[in-house]
């Protein structure tokens, strides 16, 4: 929902994640018809988080998207505006004519007040949480990568389809041994090392896809001496997008029947969470004749800045 406060000033409402009554942090929205050199404040007034690095003095900005920019310079997403304030609702509300209810169902809620002056006439801008990557995108990424591994013929190099989600989009999954006598198929593999990777399982995480492209541009180079190493010593199994559904439907955590697809390994149901029942069940299949010996999840935080990890205590 976007409602004119005033002149130059737009409150505005996230949509929470679809069949679920919260997580509302991503957004990405367009703005079009503005003047060039026009300055316009945006508060959007429901984020769930209290600690965000919106917070810290030298915090994320906002990411835009500015088609005429893109044209004359090739300038594509960056962080940008300016005047970022993240507060509490309580006490922020009073200065504001807002509708009683507005404020009512938002006082437990998280605020993000930003400004931006547009740069062309008649521009069409968007803005983000963060730098999006589409469903599209990784459909695109993934013709880069089975091009480029075709130059390599001693590697098999193949894209699998995984499942389907609820909504009937496709899951992918990408996997890469030496090649044997016989040309034998992944199901055929015995007693090789495993190494794993899977990535955006929350779909509001979109720098996790930007590392697997990462990954996946070096593992696809042919004159990558680690990624040589890697294809020659492992079978490499890849899930770039377990979450597709809530990606294209630019939900923050959860997929399209609600669930947080990141609780649900230990028992996942065929027909509510088949992106992980699937996963899951292609590793166990793996492991009765492979060793998995390497798994690795892709995520992004709105705490943590620069490159982190968690493990198990094994």
């Amino acid at each position: 929902m976007a409602v004119k406060d005033s002149e130059g000033v737009y409150n505005l409402e996230m949509s929470p994640d679809t069949n679920s009554p919260g997580h509302s942090n991503w957004f990405f929205f367009t703005v079009s018809n503005a003047k060039m050199g026009q300055r316009v404040k945006f508060r959007i007034l429901n984020f769930k988080k209290k600690d965000s690095l919106y917070n810290h003095s030298n915090g994320m900005k906002i990411c835009y998207y500015s088609k005429k920019r893109f044209k004359k310079k090739e300038i594509g997403w960056t962080r940008g505006g300016s005047n970022h304030v993240y507060t509490q609702n309580e006490g922020y509300f009073e200065n504001f004519n807002l509708d009683p209810k507005t404020v009512k169902r938002n006082l437990k809620k998280f605020s993000l007040e930003f400004e931006y002056t547009f740069e062309h006439n008649k521009d069409e801008v968007s803005f983000a949480y963060c730098f999006p990557y589409t469903y599209e995108d990784q459909v695109r990424d993934s013709h880069k990568w089975i091009t480029r591994m075709k130059k390599i013929k001693e590697i098999a190099f193949k894209k699998k389809l995984l499942c389907y989600t609820l909504s009937g989009r496709k899951v992918f999954y990408f996997v890469s041994y030496k090649q044997q006598k016989g040309n034998k198929k992944l199901n055929q593999l015995k007693d090789q090392k495993l190494i794993v990777f899977t990535a955006r399982v929350h779909p509001g995480e979109s720098g996790s896809s930007y590392v697997m492209k990462g990954l996946m541009d070096e593992l696809c180079k042919p004159d990558s001496q680690a990624a040589s190493f890697l294809r020659e010593n492992f079978v490499i199994l890849v899930v770039p997008m377990l979450n597709p559904d809530g990606v294209s439907i630019g939900n923050t955590r959860t997929s399209l029947s609600g669930y947080d697809l990141n609780k649900c390994w230990k028992s996942p149901d065929r027909f509510i969470h088949p992106e992980i029942f699937y996963t899951k069940k292609l590793l166990h299949g793996l492991a009765r004749q492979n060793k998995i010996v390497f798994f690795s999840d892709f995520h992004m935080s709105s705490r943590k800045n620069g490159c982190f990890a968690y493990s198990c205590n094994v």
